[in-house]
């Protein structure tokens, strides 16, 4: 069974994949990354699914990223450490592979393993209020070489660099020129943007 953090929900040709962890904005945990290649297997599994978002439930943030509170745990045993970098993994190598377009359809805060999570989508298209950050620098850590190198297809390795190097948080606007994500839309235009291009 998916963890509550996380859903799949079909409509008609549709599939989405539901972020929905509010009190922690979304922060992925090990549960919510386990979860993630069933569900992606469930919507492949449809016939009649065309096309799967990955989006939030709450249009205030896409996600904030890893979420923290497990760090303590990872750092102190080894085995729970490499059982969550192998969910990771997975999650991303399932969106990654899937054969269906994938989309990821992002309002607000998009961070950390949050961005990383929208990058092995096919395409991203944000709100003019998000804001995207590869931030694991700020903890002392480094990305393995799929996450960086999904970075590094999208805007180029100079551009990488410095997202990784400050690890700091940036605009839509400058997620739109970089290539970061395909196209960014008024915030109360996304979802009907995003649908439009559907159709099409």
């Amino acid at each position: 069974m998916a963890d509550a953090g996380i859903r799949l929900h079909k409509d008609n040709e549709i599939a989405w994949l539901v972020l929905n962890r509010p009190e922690k904005k979304n922060a992925l945990d090990k549960s919510m990354w386990a979860s993630i290649p069933s569900l992606v297997q469930e919507a492949v599994s449809n016939p009649g699914i065309k096309i799967l978002i990955v989006r939030s439930e709450n249009p205030g943030f896409f996600s904030a990223g890893a979420d923290i509170g497990e760090f303590s745990l990872f750092m102190a045993d080894r085995n729970a450490r490499n059982d969550n970098r192998q969910a990771i993994k997975e999650a991303c190598r399932a969106l990654e592979n899937c054969p269906l377009p994938t989309v990821a359809m992002i309002q607000g805060p998009c961070v950390g393993g949050g961005c990383i999570l929208a990058l092995t989508c096919d395409i991203r298209f944000g709100d003019e209020k998000s804001k995207y950050g590869i931030t694991p620098a700020k903890l002392g850590l480094v990305y393995g070489l799929a996450d960086t190198r999904r970075l590094v297809d999208l805007v180029g390795p100079s551009q990488a660099k410095q997202i990784l190097f400050t690890a700091g948080i940036f605009s839509s606007h400058r997620a739109l020129r970089i290539g970061l994500v395909n196209d960014i839309f008024p915030d109360d235009k996304l979802e009907e943007e995003t649908e439009k291009w559907l159709r099409r």
